[in-house]
């Protein structure tokens, strides 16, 4: 957040997050941990 500010930082998340999401598509339910724990990631508030 220092170097792009926070509002920045949380939509840099949010679209790497998505990415993820998308790329994890290809595995199947074999993927759905990880895409909970990139969920998890970006929606948890600190």
């Amino acid at each position: 957040p220092a170097l792009f500010g926070v509002d920045q930082s949380l939509r840099k998340a949010d679209a790497l997050a998505q990415a993820a999401l998308a790329s994890l598509d290809t595995f199947g339910s074999r993927g759905e941990k990880l895409k909970m724990l990139a969920r998890f990631l970006v929606e948890r508030k600190q």
